[in-house]
Formats: C-alpha cells, sequence, structure tokens
C-alpha cells in the first residue's frame, strides 16, 4: 500500500520534478525481481524513503501511483570489472494531466533495466538528483542503493516462460516492459512496417516504435535496414530519417551498443556518415565516440561536420575546445565557424572559450561576429565537462 496523500489535480506540459522545499533527502533500498535470464528485462523493486525535514514529492502522470523510472539509473559491473550505466524506466507519464503525490511513508515501486548477457553482475541503483533551474534548491534527492549480487543465466525454455508471464500480466508495469523491452511479437510488425515503400505507413510505425527503449541486435538491424532503405528512396523525407536516427539512438544507448553508428561514422559513403554522426550526437559519449566526433569536426561534408559538432555541442566536452576553437579562429567558412561557437555554448565559462568568443565577436564576417556576442551576452555557466569513464564498458 502506498501511504501518502495527493495535491491537486494541475495540467502540465512537461515535469520531471518534485514540489519540495527546504531539506530534501532519501535513503533507496533495491530488490531484484527474478526471473534473471538471458534476453529478459531486468527487473527490480525500489523502496525509496524521506530522510530529510521535507517530505519527497514526485509528479504522478500515471498509469501507476509511484515516482518515474527515469529518475534512477543502475550501474552494472560484470566478473571481469567492466561497467555500464543505464537508465531505469516504469512507464510512468512524464507529460499531461496529473498531480503531485508527497510521499509520507516509504514507498516501493517497479523499475526495469535492459537485458544482460549472461554472467556475474553487481549493480548498484541510484536516484539522480535535479535541481530548481537557476538555483540549488534540490527537487529530487541523489540516493544510492546497497550493492546488490545477481547471475544472469541463459535457459531458453524459461525464457519462453518469462515472456509469457509478462504478457499476462495486465498491470501497467508489465505491459511497459513487453513492449518498451521489444518482447512484444506487435514489435516485429512495426519494424517491418517501418521499411515499408509507402512513406505514411513507415512513418506511422516509426512512431509508434518511440515508446520503445531496447532491441536485440537482430531487431536493430531491421532498424537500420530501414533506414538504409528511406535514406536512398527518399532522402528529402527529414520527418522519417529525422525519426530513425532519434529511435537508433535511443536503442543503441539502452543495448550498450553503438557499434551501428560508429560502423557508418567510419564509413566512406558519404550518406552513411552522415547518419552514423546524427545518431552518435545524440547518445551519451564514450572515449572512443568523442574521437570519432572530433575526427569528423573537419570532414569533408558540410552535414556530417554539423552533426559532429551538434554531438560535441550537446554534451559540453571539455576535451573538444581546443579543435572547436580552432575552427573559429580560421574557418574553412562562415557556417563552420557558427557551427564551432554553437558547439561551445556549454563551456563558455571556460577561460579559453571565452578569450576566442571575445575575438571572434570582433571578426569582420558579420555573422560569426553576431553569433559570437550572442553567446557572450548567455548568464555565466561552469559545468562539469561530459566523458565517459575510462573503465572497460560493459557491452
Amino acid at each position: 500500500m502506498i501511504l501518502c496523500r495527493f495535491l491537486p489535480i494541475a495540467i502540465v506540459l512537461a515535469v520531471n520534478v518534485a514540489a519540495t522545499r527546504g531539506d530534501v533527502a532519501a535513503a533507496l533500498d533495491a530488490k531484484i525481481s527474478n526471473p534473471t535470464l538471458a534476453g529478459i528485462p531486468l527487473r527490480f523493486e525500489l523502496t525509496i524513503s524521506s530522510t530529510g525535514s521535507d517530505h519527497l514529492s514526485f509528479w504522478n502522470g500515471g498509469p501507476g501511483t509511484y515516482p518515474p523510472g527515469n529518475n534512477f539509473v543502475a550501474n552494472f559491473v560484470n566478473a571481469h570489472g567492466a561497467s555500464r550505466r543505464v537508465a531505469l524506466s516504469n512507464g510512468q507519464g512524464m507529460v499531461g494531466t496529473g498531480y503531485f503525490i508527497v510521499v509520507e511513508r516509504p514507498i516501493t515501486f517497479p523499475v526495469a533495466a535492459p537485458p544482460l548477457a549472461p554472467g556475474d553482475y553487481t549493480v548498484v541503483i541510484e536516484s539522480v538528483e535535479s535541481r530548481r533551474p537557476g538555483t540549488n534548491e534540490v527537487l529530487w534527492p541523489a540516493a544510492q542503493s546497497p550493492p546488490l549480487k545477481l547471475t544472469i543465466s541463459e535457459n531458453a525454455k524459461e525464457r519462453v516462460d518469462a515472456v509469457e508471464a509478462i504478457r499476462n500480466s495486465k498491470d501497467p508495469f508489465s505491459r511497459h516492459v513487453y513492449f518498451a523491452y521489444g518482447i512484444d511479437p506487435a514489435v516485429e510488425d512495426l519494424l517491418k512496417r517501418a521499411g515499408n515503400t509507402d512513406p505514411a505507413t513507415a512513418l506511422d510505425a516509426v512512431q509508434r516504435l518511440h515508446a520503445l527503449l531496447y532491441l536485440s541486435s537482430d531487431q536493430q538491424q531491421l532498424l537500420l535496414k530501414a533506414m538504409q532503405q528511406h535514406v536512398k528512396d527518399q532522402p528529402s523525407n527529414l520527418s522519417l530519417i529525422s525519426s530513425l536516427h532519434n529511435l537508433i539512438a535511443v536503442v543503441s544507448t539502452n543495448s550498450g551498443d553503438v557499434e551501428i553508428p560508429l560502423a557508418l561514422a567510419g564509413g566512406d559513403e558519404v550518406i552513411g556518415r552522415r547518419d552514423g554522426l546524427a545518431i552518435l550526437a545524440k547518445v551519451p559519449h564514450s572515449p572512443e565516440i568523442e574521437k570519432v566526433l572530433l575526427e569528423h569536426i573537419r570532414d569533408s561534408d558540410g552535414d556530417a561536420r554539423y552533426w559532429a559538432f551538434r554531438g560535441l555541442a550537446y554534451y559540453g566536452n571539455a576535451v573538444a575546445i581546443p579543435s572547436t576553437i580552432a575552427i573559429v579562429r580560421n574557418g574553412p567558412g562562415t557556417g563552420d565557424r557558427i557551427e564551432a561557437i554553437n558547439a561551445l555554448v556549454l563551456l563558455r565559462g571556460e577561460p579559453e572559450v571565452r578569450a576566442a568568443l571575445l575575438e571572434a565577436s570582433q571578426f569582420s564576417d558579420e555573422a560569426v561576429q553576431e553569433t559570437a556576442k550572442q553567446v557572450l551576452s548567455m548568464p555565466p555557466v561552469k559545468v562539469q565537462p561530459t566523458s565517459a569513464q575510462s573503465a572497460p564498458s560493459l557491452h
């Protein structure tokens, strides 16, 4: 039973914060839900309780009455020390009509993670802190569970039984897991329809697939095939192609496998490079991805350069500063200089970046000059450069 009280109903455009003030803190505990099988999404039962002077609260957009899984991540480490950090989910609504729930007692609720390969793992679940923009006010607190040990086994029959059990469960969480992690047969049908030669049919399928968080390697290949076919047959259909890029970025991130976009970005075909870089621009960066993006800010193709800059800008990587400043100063052209300046927005608080922007604000090229002035006029910011840790990656 959830022991809490409801605050008045409201309508919002997008909320993922708690309506709290003052001292907000929490304790987090986690339990693994059996079975733990290869090819089956991992399911956890989390219990969070308030330990501060103010109660926790969260936006409840349904269909359940518990916190959204998006507030949590799991850190997996296998027996060889390779690690993987993944976002969790539970299908709770993040937008639309809903209400705040103030948690006055510990609350227990489900979350899911993508499947793992067979083996032994240690996992720690984290609650990710959020603060009110421009302030130090904590809206949702950071917390960490004690480490859990789990073993992922390979058993085809048990896997079939587990899928059937999820399918037969009618609760909102099970329905979310069934589709979002690609085990619903309807996903296979939609993946095939995504490659349909009729643009409207394909776009409808891709939009339905945007509820996905994970696809197996074989399923990702179907998605890749659809994207390549549409890029070849209807390159001007930007809505469809962009939707496919976004979808591949999400499932690549959650599967811990970015081999598809890396292979595309490293190819000789211009269109493939553009697609690969567009996807890599939207996934969390590892040193390998940073290296690829940096290499392509001097790509011979303007669209490829654009996506390389977009990726570096989105994550504010300090590793990009020297190469990006070099393009601000030396071109090769107005468009590249403007993209390089935009790529430095999140790093504008760094002294060497500010110096380069001040220099660019005096250039004779009015478009470059104006862009630099706009960035310089933004409020000061100091960000922690985003970069993956040096630990080996867990796939």
